[in-house]
């Protein structure tokens, strides 16, 4: 396989919204090794991560990415991969970039808010249904062990009339919002109601595609109406706003920061979480 090919299966297209979160990832990835790493290849890695800085700074200084700084970033993408094929390093795989992502979005449930605030509950049953079995008994964990082609239902409530986000990062790391959605544009809910997806309204069913993993979804409630991303429901197929991985990585970035921004008693999170074997 070319080192481009490499490249393109780990980050996709790199784009001007996306070079900061790669950029991101290969300083961590570097500053990992460095931290663990002596002997053959640790000059080479040092040289590769200041010039991973350097763009670093440039990028953070400048108000758009430009198409040079993009070359460049690539250009710094096929040095770390000869490098690591040179002295057996493990700077950049699919898995390790697929658990950074998920470390990005593990930082999510890091965010406290105050004990007294509101509680949330997501949950999902197993097959496709209309309402859970007993809308009084919420599952303390997860329903546990799917299998990839089983359908599940996924429900959520609140104790208090709120606006809901649902994040899912999916076994690959691509996120996805459940909700709101094209069909569900207005993500309000009321107190003490249980939605379901799918459910009324909800042409589809929810199928486990896979791959194998942890499935994660996140819930974060506010009592305001926030906007914790810029959703475009229109020009795109499907009914969820998706990003694969890179894109995924700068759309918690932004989440966080709308978090961290929100008063301390103004919003609540719960996180499900199942596996797909």
């Amino acid at each position: 396989m070319t080192l481009e090919f490499i490249a393109a299966q780990i980050f996709g297209v790199i784009t001007a919204k996306t070079a900061p979160i790669v950029v991101d990832f290969l300083s961590n990835q570097m500053s990992k090794i460095l931290r663990t790493r002596i002997g053959k290849g640790k000059r080479e890695v040092e040289e590769l991560r200041k010039e991973v800085e350097d763009l670093r700074k440039r990028l953070e200084s400048q108000p758009e990415v430009e198409a040079t700084d993009i070359r460049k970033l690539e250009v710094n993408i096929e040095k770390i991969l000869l490098v690591q094929k040179e002295y057996g390093l493990e700077l950049l795989s699919d898995e390790a970039h697929r658990k950074w992502v998920l470390s990005q979005f593990d930082r999510l449930g890091q965010i406290r808010q105050l004990e007294d605030t509101f509680k949330i509950d997501v949950w999902i049953e197993a097959g496709t249904l209309s309402s859970p079995r007993d809308i009084s008994v919420v599952p303390k964990v997860s329903e546990g062990r799917y299998t990839i082609g089983d359908k599940i239902t996924l429900f959520f409530r609140s104790e208090r009339d709120c606006y809901l986000h649902l994040f899912n990062l999916g076994t690959s790391g691509k996120i996805t919002v459940l909700f709101p959605n094209l069909l569900f544009q207005d993500n309000f809910i009321k107190a003490n109601r249980v939605y379901s997806i799918p459910g009324k309204g909800y042409p589809f069913e929810y199928e486990l595609r896979g791959p194998k993993g942890i499935e994660r979804i996140r819930g974060i409630a506010t009592t305001e109406k926030v906007d914790l991303m810029d959703l475009d429901f229109y020009g795109k197929e499907g009914i969820f706003h998706s990003a694969e991985r890179s894109a995924a990585a700068r759309d918690i970035q932004i989440i966080e920061k709308h978090v961290k921004e929100l008063p301390l008693t103004s919003w609540a999170e719960a996180l499900c979480e199942f596996t797909v074997e």
